[in-house]
């Protein structure tokens, strides 16, 4: 259905940076809207979370946790390890955190399904693999930065409903 990634962003970000641990700090950064997208906001949601999860999992020990919501047009495809996603125009959801970060071979195993960087007994290594399934699904993409040391930054975008209006139009 048509949904405002914006309510579904703002709505998640409220209910999980009150539950934080100590020592993150969290921060919010909403671009100027509309933001709509023909999604299911259930699995929006549940993906929003689960890039938070992780953020707050890689920093034990406190650190900065962004979430930003903004618009943006691809000029060329991203290519990306899991998916290839065609130009257009996207709404995009990105959660940054200052942790541990991870090495290339790792960024590049993240979305398969049972890999984890996790010890056993905390993660089952679905929740990226969930998260690529929704992107996919929704014909958006997942982008993932990470260094060792350097922290992660994980990019949804899902197609903007405006901008495809506005690109369909012209």
């Amino acid at each position: 259905v048509l949904v405002d990634a914006d309510t579904i962003v703002h709505e998640t970000y409220l209910r999980v940076a009150t539950g934080l641990p100590a020592g993150i700090h969290p921060e919010l950064e909403r671009g100027p809207g509309p933001h709509a997208v023909i999604a299911d906001a259930a699995q929006l949601r549940g993906a929003i979370e689960e890039l938070v999860t992780n953020a707050v999992e890689a920093m034990p020990d406190g650190g900065r946790l962004a979430v930003r919501l903004h618009r943006e047009t691809l000029a060329h495809a991203l290519v990306t390890p899991w998916l290839v996603v065609p130009p257009g125009a996207y709404v995009v959801v990105a959660v940054a955190d200052s942790g541990r970060g991870m090495t290339a071979d790792a960024v590049a195993l993240a979305c398969d399904p049972f890999h984890s960087t996790k010890p056993a007994h905390v993660g089952g290594g679905l929740g990226l693999a969930s998260v690529h399934g929704f992107v996919a699904a929704h014909h958006g993409g997942i982008a993932i930065e990470s260094a060792p040391g350097e922290g992660t930054r994980v990019r949804l975008q899902v197609p903007d409903f405006n901008g495809t209006l506005r690109v369909s139009a012209l």
